[in-house]
């Protein structure tokens, strides 16, 4: 699945990375994919391999208090799933049909 991730963050870096809790990270940027890591504004495509990791995260390079989590699942075989809508970006699944859903 590939998604358009439109930024218009100017001032904050946008990173993927694998890790959270101390900010951004460049040693765990993740890019497998992912063409926009340290932008801020424009368009930018985010191919999800089928081997990416359940959990990604996406810190601020300037401002450690800023940062959200992305979970990555499957869809199920009915082609529903639940979503916590206490978190900013619940989930991107890895299927055709899947969507992104926002708390």
């Amino acid at each position: 699945m590939t998604y358009a991730l439109y930024l218009n963050v100017s001032g904050h870096l946008f990173h993927l990375q694998t890790t959270n809790g101390s900010g951004y990270q460049l040693q765990n940027v993740y890019s497998s994919g992912f063409d926009g890591n340290g932008e801020t504004t424009g368009t930018y495509t985010w191919a999800v391999p089928l081997d990416a990791p359940n959990e990604l995260f996406y810190p601020c390079e300037l401002h450690t208090g800023m940062n959200g989590r992305i979970v990555i699942s499957d869809l199920s075989s009915n082609g529903e799933q639940l979503i916590d809508t206490n978190k900013k970006l619940d989930w991107i699944g890895r299927n055709k049909g899947s969507r992104v859903g926002y708390g």
